[in-house]
């Protein structure tokens, strides 16, 4: 009898506290969700410029409708205007916030975005609440009392078209749906992304049974810890996605060369044959190979390339079984490939195979391991044609060998595959804006990302097939590599900064950011400390001898002005 009484007493007081509880929750709505107004600046490299920034409460993933300005409202006494009859005719999606200013993608057809357009966070938006944590119609309710501007769906239209389990895709007919999940609150926005997560309590019941357990404590939230020195762990969601700042620690992160130069690419092999690896670095113009003693970088060889070719991209393979790794240098020459086979001999490099018409890539292939995958140059129009290949060695000459199961949106370069839940491949990929998307073995996305990942500054021109003269280039990009994690995540690197075109641009801070498949969307597990440069390209390897991974990454700290060179390094990051 008195641990009845006793539980009763708690259940009395919980549900004294959940209503203040709760209308916690609707006050930190009521400040996400506030209004902000501003304008459309200008467009930039496939979004908008927007006068909306940190200072007004502004985030990445917030929506903005570009407002249509309608009819207008007129007092029939008094003759006073007193409104228009507006409404959204686009919407753009925070990707990036700067000071004074934030950069904005495009949800759906852009055509009718134009400068000064006005913008406001929030209106003319529609909205859905799925309740998979019984929290009732009264909670909807108090939801939709807290957020007027939204135009909400009702809540059983709602509950009729939610999908049957929480970890099903989001699917839906709206710019927001609020999700009530078992200990959170989520916000997610078109795409799929979460925009907002909120704890909540768990439900009292009102009913005592005859022998009341007390009752289970709501889930916590627990502050990210990095899970090696340099590398930050996301926070596992456990009562939602929110994620905690705090300081973080550079301890088992060090630079351990400093270059002259804008590098393109690396690579991480074994090109001595001696059980140790290597780390090569390739710039446009000569390649540099050298070896970690503890922390300390080493200069082995230098090959200097010719004026007139331009390098790309790195990769690496043992094609002959000689033990050690060759380098696969995507190259080209007056706008043509001429890629090209280094092998390192005692402290020289030496060119064995030149002129190969091919893109080089080594990917990640499933259960294989690494392996060399090559693509045709097509026409002026088509940068990228015929089917991602294997290659071979015949009679010491590069051979084609069959092609790889991909999807045809598949180029060589920006994408990895990778076993979905349902233990079928899949394909992480970036698009021409920097998007990360999941496609299946069709072709068909399942997933994009609201923000952008990626980011290259390396690329080639070829002449321009709409040009009246043979002087009328463009420039093609060549798309970061991405990678598969000593877990099995999927690794991409993402760099911030200016993206005015393919040659105009100032890419940085940058990371590298670690993501699992989860329920068709991708979440991101861990990222690198950022860095305040560009980051050119990553290898996972054991380059300091101690049987373990390390992180390598290429990152560009400044850029040639006028007659300089420019400054990069090699950072390396401990995994354990």
């Amino acid at each position: 009898m008195k641990r009845l009484r006793f539980a009763g007493l708690i259940l009395a007081f919980l549900a004294l506290m959940a209503p203040v509880a709760g209308a916690e929750v609707f006050d930190k709505l009521k400040g996400d969700f506030a209004p902000v107004s501003g304008v459309v600046i200008m467009p930039v490299d496939g979004e908008f410029l927007i006068d909306a920034d940190a200072a007004k409460g502004v985030v990445p993933g917030d929506l903005f409708a570009v407002v249509r300005s309608g009819e207008r409202i007129v007092h029939p006494v008094s003759g006073e205007v007193i409104g228009t009859l507006d409404d959204a005719k686009a919407v753009l999606r925070v990707t990036r916030v700067r000071s004074g200013y934030s950069y904005a993608a495009p949800v759906g057809d852009a055509s009718a975005i134009s400068r000064g357009d006005a913008i406001r966070r929030y209106e003319h938006l529609s909205a859905v609440f799925w309740d998979y944590a019984e929290q009732g119609e009264g909670f909807f309710q108090q939801l939709r009392e807290s957020l007027p501007v939204l135009d909400w769906h009702t809540y059983e239209a709602a509950q009729a078209q939610r999908p049957a389990t929480v970890e099903a895709p989001l699917k839906y007919e709206a710019h927001l749906a609020f999700v009530a999940r078992p200990g959170s609150l989520d916000v997610v926005g078109p795409g799929g992304q979460v925009v907002h997560s909120y704890p909540l309590s768990t439900a009292v019941q009102a009913a005592i049974p005859a022998a009341a357990p007390l009752p289970t404590p709501a889930p916590v939230l627990r502050a990210p810890t990095p899970i090696a020195p340099g590398i930050v762990a996301a926070p596992v969601p456990v009562a939602g996605g929110i994620q905690r700042v705090q300081e973080q620690q550079w301890e088992g992160v060090w630079v351990t060369a400093e270059i002259d130069g804008r590098p393109v690419g690396m690579e991480v092999a074994d090109l001595s044959g001696d059980g140790r690896n290597e780390v090569a670095v390739l710039f446009y113009d000569r390649l540099e190979v050298g070896r970690l003693e503890g922390r300390d970088y080493h200069t082995l060889a230098t090959l200097n390339f010719g004026g007139m070719e331009r390098s790309l991209a790195i990769a690496s393979a043992d094609l002959d079984g000689n033990g050690r790794a060759e380098l696969y240098i995507t190259a080209v020459r007056d706008g043509r490939l001429a890629s090209r086979v280094v092998v390192l001999e005692g402290n020289q490099l030496r060119i064995s195979q030149s002129g190969i018409p091919w893109y080089l890539r080594s990917v990640d292939w499933l259960d294989e391991g690494r392996i060399l995958l090559a693509q045709r140059m097509g026409t002026l129009e088509s940068d990228f044609t015929g089917p991602i290949f294997r290659v071979g060695q015949t009679a010491g000459e590069l051979s084609e060998g069959p092609a790889v199961d991909a999807p045809r949106q598949v180029s060589l370069f920006g994408f990895v595959p990778f076993v979905g839940r349902d233990g079928r491949t899949q394909f992480a990929r970036l698009n021409y804006s920097d998007r990360l998307q999941v496609l299946d073995a069709d072709g068909k996305v399942l997933w994009e990302s609201s923000s952008r990942f990626g980011g290259s500054e390396v690329f080639f021109e070829r002449m321009d097939p709409a040009a009246s003269t043979v002087q009328d280039l463009r420039e093609v990009m060549i798309h970061p590599n991405l990678g598969i994690g000593p877990a099995g995540e999927i690794l991409v690197p993402a760099s911030d900064g200016l993206r005015v075109s393919t040659r105009t641009r100032k890419l940085g801070p940058s990371r590298l950011v670690a993501m699992h498949s989860v329920g068709g969307l991708l979440r991101e597990v861990w990222h690198t400390q950022p860095q305040d440069g560009y980051l050119v390209d990553f290898r996972l390897g054991d380059v300091t001898g101690d049987g373990r991974a390390e992180i390598l990454q290429t990152v560009t700290f400044s850029r040639p002005i006028l007659t300089g060179t420019g400054r990069a390094a090699v950072i390396v990051y401990d995994l354990q």
